[in-house]
C-alpha cells in the first residue's frame, strides 16, 4: 500500500478529534474516502506486534461450552485456539493461543469470562428443560443445544456491533490472513474439527439464544482495563 497516503489517513484521524465539529467530520469522512480507494482497513494503519504462541493448561476436563467460546475469539477477538488432543497422562484441556500479544490477554480475559457465564446461565435455566428422570446423553444434548443457542445469540450480537462501527465504509471484517498464516506455519498438521453442529432441543437452544444476545463482554473487561478495544479497530 502506498506509504504517503497511510501517513495521510493517519494524519486525517488525528485530525478527526479536533474540538472543531465540522473540521473533524470533514476529516474524518475524507480519511474512510481514501481508505476505500485504497483498500485499506483500519488494521493496516495500526503498528503491528509480532505473533507468539503462548501455551495454557486448564485443570478441570473438556467443557462442552469451550467450542463455542474458541469460535468467537477467533471471529471477533483476533486470535486462534489450537486445542491439543491425545496427551493420556493429562485429563484436562491442553491448548494453544496464537495471536499479537495484547489480543491473547483480552483473549484470556474474554474466555475467563465467558466460561463462568455459560455455567451460571445454565445453572440458572436448567431446571426448564431438564428433570431427574432424564438419563444423562439427553441431559447433555440439552445443555450443548442451550450452549449453542448462547453462542448463536452472542455472535448476532457482536457481528451487529461491529457492522454498526464501521456502517457506510465498507470495513465489516478485520484481515486475519497473516494470523492464518502464522498459523499454519507453527501447526503444519493441524487439523480443523469438520463436525457439525447438532441441535438437540430446541426449547434450550431458543433459550439460550435470548440468554445470549444479553451477555455484556465489555463491562467486566472496561472494569479491568479502559484501554482495552474489544471490537476490530
Amino acid at each position: 500500500m502506498p506509504e504517503n497516503i497511510v501517513e495521510k489517513i493517519k494524519k486525517l484521524l488525528a485530525l478527526s478529534s479536533s474540538p472543531n465539529q465540522h473540521e473533524a467530520e470533514l476529516a474524518l469522512s475524507r480519511a474512510y474516502e481514501l481508505m476505500e480507494k485504497y483498500n485499506i482497513s483500519m488494521g493496516d494503519l495500526k503498528e503491528k506486534e509480532p505473533f507468539e504462541t503462548v501455551r495454557a493448561k486448564d485443570g478441570e476436563r473438556a467443557h462442552p461450552e469451550d467450542s463455542y467460546i474458541f469460535m468467537l475469539l477467533k471471529e471477533y477477538f483476533h486470535v486462534i485456539i489450537v486445542l491439543h488432543v491425545g496427551n493420556r497422562k493429562y485429563t484436562g484441556n491442553i491448548f494453544s493461543v496464537l495471536g499479537e500479544p495484547h489480543n491473547i490477554i483480552i483473549a484470556k480475559h474474554v474466555y475467563e469470562f465467558l466460561r463462568r457465564t455459560f455455567t451460571s446461565l445454565w445453572k440458572a435455566n436448567k431446571h426448564e428443560f431438564v428433570s431427574s428422570r432424564m438419563g444423562g446423553a439427553r441431559k447433555n444434548r440439552i445443555k450443548e443445544s442451550y450452549f449453542f443457542g448462547l453462542y448463536a445469540g452472542l455472535n448476532k450480537k457482536l457481528d451487529e456491533a461491529r457492522k454498526a462501527l464501521y456502517q457506510g465504509y465498507g470495513l465489516i471484517r478485520v484481515d486475519n490472513a497473516a494470523l492464518e498464516r502464522y498459523y499454519k506455519e507453527q501447526f503444519p498438521n493441524a487439523k480443523s474439527s469438520s463436525e457439525k453442529i447438532k441441535l438437540g432441543d430446541k426449547d434450550a437452544f431458543s433459550q439460550g439464544f435470548v440468554d445470549g444476545e444479553k451477555i455484556e463482554i465489555f463491562k467486566p473487561l472496561q472494569s479491568a482495563n479502559n484501554n482495552f478495544m474489544l471490537l476490530p479497530q
